[in-house]
Parts: C-alpha cells; sequence; structure tokens
C-alpha cells in the first residue's frame, strides 16, 4: 500500500487459468508497478506471492520491521517470517517481499516516515522526549495503522519496530536537541536575499 491500488491483477495469471480470469476471489486489486512486477509470473507447484485473503492471516504478522541502531545511525530491515503453523507463510511473504521489490521501498518510505516523527517530536518536545512519551505516540502511530490497513501494513510493521528498539528513544532526543537542527520557530525566519 505505498501506492494507491489502480489495476487488477489475476493472482492465477489468465494466460494459464483462463477459467478464473473473471473469478472474484482470483482477482486483486495492486498498484500499476505490483502488478508489472508480478506479470505472469506463477508456480503452479509451490506459492511464490502472497493472496491476501488466503496466505495471510490478518491477526498474524508475517511482514516485520527491525530497527537498530548503531555508532548514531539508524538502521531499518523489512523481512518475511513466521513462526510455528505459519513459518512456511512467512517464508512465502519474503519471498513475495523480495520479487516485489518491496523490501528496499518499505525501508525508502519507513526512514521519510522516522524523518517526519523527528520533525513532530523535535516541534512537540524541543528538549526531548522520555521513553513514556514516546511509547505513547508510536503506540497510537501504530494503533492507527492497524486498523486502516492491519498489522501487515508496511507502516504498522515500522511503529511496532520503532518501539521494539531500545535505542530508539537516545537517537530520538540527539536528533531532536541536536544544534542547527530547524527549530519551531523556522516558519517566521525569513530567507536569504537572492543571489546578485
Amino acid at each position: 500500500m505505498l501506492n494507491d491500488p489502480k489495476t487488477w491483477d489475476h493472482y492465477m495469471p489468465k494466460e494459464s487459468f483462463p477459467e478464473y480470469s473473471v473469478y472474484h476471489e482470483n482477482l486483486l486489486y495492486i498498484c500499476y508497478g505490483c502488478n508489472q512486477r508480478k506479470s505472469n509470473h506463477f508456480d503452479k507447484n509451490k506459492l511464490i506471492y502472497c493472496h491476501p485473503y488466503f496466505t495471510i492471516d490478518s491477526e498474524e504478522a508475517l511482514l516485520h520491521c527491525k530497527v537498530t541502531v548503531n555508532n548514531g545511525r539508524l538502521s531499518i530491515q523489512y523481512y518475511g517470517a513466521g513462526q510455528g503453523k505459519f513459518s512456511q507463510a512467512g517464508a512465502i511473504a519474503h519471498q513475495h517481499l523480495d520479487r516485489l521489490g518491496l523490501i528496499d521501498r518499505f525501508k525508502g518510505e519507513a526512514s521519510s516516515t522516522v524523518s517526519g516523527l523527528i520533525g513532530e517530536l523535535r516541534q512537540h518536545y524541543p528538549a526531548g522526549v522520555t521513553q513514556q512519551m514516546l511509547d505513547g505516540v508510536l503506540e497510537r502511530r501504530y494503533d492507527e495503522a492497524k486498523k486502516k490497513l492491519g498489522c501487515n501494513a508496511w507502516d504498522s510493521r515500522l511503529w511496532h519496530g520503532l518501539a521494539a528498539c531500545s535505542d530508539f528513544v537516545a537517537y530520538a532526543n540527539s536528533k531532536i536537541t541536536r544544534l542547527g537542527a530547524p527549530s519551531s520557530e523556522g516558519f517566521r525566519q525569513s530567507s536569504p536575499p537572492p543571489p546578485p
């Protein structure tokens, strides 16, 4: 759900399965890019893409986001995985993410989202945030994202991953209080003069 869905994809390609070309459960509303990347790839012997109605349990997280901080640098990693009876579905989810190029796309979008979060935190908490304050913000964002698109949405997994990272509060505070960071008064600052 990085892009608005605008095309219908035949989960089982209509070239190979014409009898399912108009079957409603074979039609998935997805974005143009994913539709083009998936094309008519299909393996009759094993699942290589997730089907949102049959492969994924809406209450079981198969998409995961691991957030770490090393030497002041934030790292975000998306992957598919499951435990126990969901281990096979998790492997399919990872393959799905990899084949559609979603791992890097989610990471890029997540990086931008974290930057926006830091900016908002700076505006509301210019002296920094406590772990409790940050937990409240992340939990609200997670609940909103989960309610909107479920627990396997890239953004709900991001909020979950940030909450699980014990070093994120220190990272956020280092960015919030950094000298030279934009201030909440930045809106009222005048622009420099134009070049001659």
